[in-house]
C-alpha cells in the first residue's frame, strides 16, 4: 500500500511494465531485489490451468545456465495492474533476459 492505495505488483513482485501478449498469457516486466524478471498471467478460463500446471513442472525440472530458468510459480497469484481491480491468475515468475523475442533475433 502507498497512500491508502494497493500498489501495483504480480503476486510478491513490483509491476515495472507491459512486454507482450501470447497464446496463452501475458507477459509483465517486474521486479524484486532489485533483480528484473517476466511474469507470465495466464488468461482467465479454467482450461488453462492444467496447461499451466505442465509447464511450471517441465520449466521446475529445467535448471541450465544457458536457458531461462523459472523462479516463481503460484496457480492463485493476486495481480494488480494499471487502472485495473485486483483479480487472481496462475502466474510464472521467469528470468528476464534483454533484447526482445528470441524469434526475432533468430530472424535476422
Amino acid at each position: 500500500y502507498k497512500n491508502g492505495q494497493v500498489m501495483q505488483h504480480i503476486d510478491d513482485f513490483q509491476y515495472l511494465g507491459f512486454l507482450g501478449d501470447g497464446g496463452q498469457a501475458s507477459v509483465y516486466l517486474c521486479g524484486k531485489d532489485k533483480q528484473l524478471y517476466a511474469a507470465k498471467v495466464y488468461f482467465a478460463g479454467s482450461s488453462k490451468a492444467e496447461s499451466f500446471k505442465r509447464e511450471a513442472e517441465f520449466l521446475k525440472k529445467l535448471n541450465f545456465k544457458h536457458l531461462i530458468n523459472i523462479v516463481h510459480s503460484n496457480l492463485e497469484a493476486k495481480v494488480k495492474l494499471p487502472e485495473k481491480d485486483e483479480f487472481t491468475r496462475p502466474v510464472l515468475i521467469l528470468e528476464f533476459a534483454e533484447g526482445g523475442e528470441l524469434f526475432d533475433f533468430v530472424a535476422k
